[in-house]
This record gives C-alpha cells, sequence and structure tokens, in this order.
C-alpha cells in the first residue's frame, strides 16, 4: 500500500478496531522507513506519539485507529491493501 499523503487516512480510519500491516518496514536500514516490497522512501507517515521506538526489535509499520506504530514483523495482522 502506498502510505503516503492524508488523503488516506480518514478512507481507513473507518477500519474495524484492529491492527493491519501497511508494507513499511526500516530492515535494512534502521530508522529509514521504505515502502515494502520497492524500498522506496516512504514521504508520509502519520505516527503516533512517541513511535517509532522499537529499534532493531520493530521493524514494519501497523496501522492502528488513525496512526502508524512500529511493530515486530513476527506479528500476525491482517494486510492493508491498495486497489489500483
Amino acid at each position: 500500500m502506498t502510505f503516503n499523503n492524508t488523503k488516506i487516512n480518514p478512507v481507513i480510519e473507518t477500519l474495524e478496531a484492529a491492527r493491519y500491516w501497511v508494507g513499511m518496514r526500516d530492515e535494512i536500514t534502521e530508522g529509514l522507513w521504505a515502502h515494502y516490497p520497492s524500498e522506496t522512501p516512504m514521504s508520509y507517515m502519520k505516527w503516533v506519539n512517541n513511535q517509532p521506538d522499537g529499534g532493531r526489535a520493530s521493524n514494519c509499520g501497523a496501522y492502528y485507529r488513525g496512526y502508524v506504530y512500529d511493530e515486530p514483523c513476527s506479528q500476525n495482522y491482517k494486510p492493508l491493501c491498495e486497489m489500483p
């Protein structure tokens, strides 16, 4: 999902109260968040306060109630996908 602008947030804020993977990670270079799998740098992220905070333990981005959190990539969340 191209999670890169403020127009997307109002649409996905209506989702059920669950965490979703949003196709972003900083596994290659800590602190440099990029789209997965293209590794294109992220240009917009609406982080919740005090995030990202996971260091090397949390390298994948998850969406929850309007914000992005860094989470361990091993979590069993549903993917949030973008349709053409």
